[in-house]
């Protein structure tokens, strides 16, 4: 535990040390919310809110996962830990605490949420979140095998999420697009993330309603994560 809360204390302080990067993550994100939230989605207030309380835990895994390692690598900070009596469980599992920050910018703009329009908040809601940023961890854990840096990685993660990011609902509901679109949509761990929130804290439902979505998010996560921890090299 110690090792890990060590590595947790590095991975922030170096993100801390590039307030720039932070900034423009911020903007970036907020602007994101702003324009495609309120122009692009149809739906209302809540089902914008469901939609990118899942939409910033799956992004925040997915990219933090990633450039975190290749920073590590392009520092040599990579090679000191693999030469080191650290694990390989301690390193991800510093990797997963340091990305899991992402949960609570999603649980904020709930929270904003629930004060501005009619939200329910259920136990459910930290499940949903917990399982769509632990699947797209997983996924992330796979970019260092195809690049080599941060900066290209930077590039790379942007074209490969938010291409996930269109095809799966996060703009509009499910089952209106084309249908090879829907079907593409049916193996991206967001689609169900998204329609289990939707689900759980628009319309009041409970587990016996999402219960599919769970299962197949559950089943997604479990594949992504385990495919990315053993493919990853250390």
């Amino acid at each position: 535990m110690k090792k890990i809360i060590e590595l947790l204390k590095a991975d922030i302080l170096d993100t801390l040390r590039r307030p720039a990067n932070i900034f423009f993550t911020l903007v970036m994100t907020i602007g994101i919310l702003l324009v495609t939230g309120f122009v692009l989605n149809s739906g209302t207030t809540a089902d914008i809110i469901a939609s990118y309380s899942v939409f910033l835990a799956a992004y925040i895994g997915f990219i933090m996962t990633s450039m975190a390692i290749l920073t590590d690598k392009d520092t040599g900070l990579y090679r000191m830990y693999r030469s080191s009596k650290l694990s390989k469980k301690d390193y991800i599992t510093a990797k997963m605490a340091y990305s899991s920050l992402g949960l609570v910018l999603s649980l904020l703009i709930i929270l904003i949420g629930y004060y501005t329009t009619e939200l329910f908040l259920t136990p459910l809601i930290t499940v949903i979140l917990c399982l769509s940023l632990i699947s797209h961890l997983g996924i992330g854990l796979l970019i260092p095998m195809f690049v080599e840096t941060a900066e290209e990685a930077q590039r790379v993660v942007s074209i490969i999420f938010f291409a996930m990011v269109f095809i799966s609902p996060v703009f509009y509901a499910g089952d209106v697009g084309p249908p090879i679109l829907n079907s593409i949509q049916q193996l991206i761990p967001l689609t169900y993330g998204i329609e289990a929130m939707r689900s759980v804290i628009v319309e009041g439902n409970g587990l016996s309603t999402v219960y599919r979505q769970l299962s197949i998010l559950l089943g997604l996560t479990a594949l992504s994560f385990s495919v990315g921890y053993r493919k990853l090299e250390f």
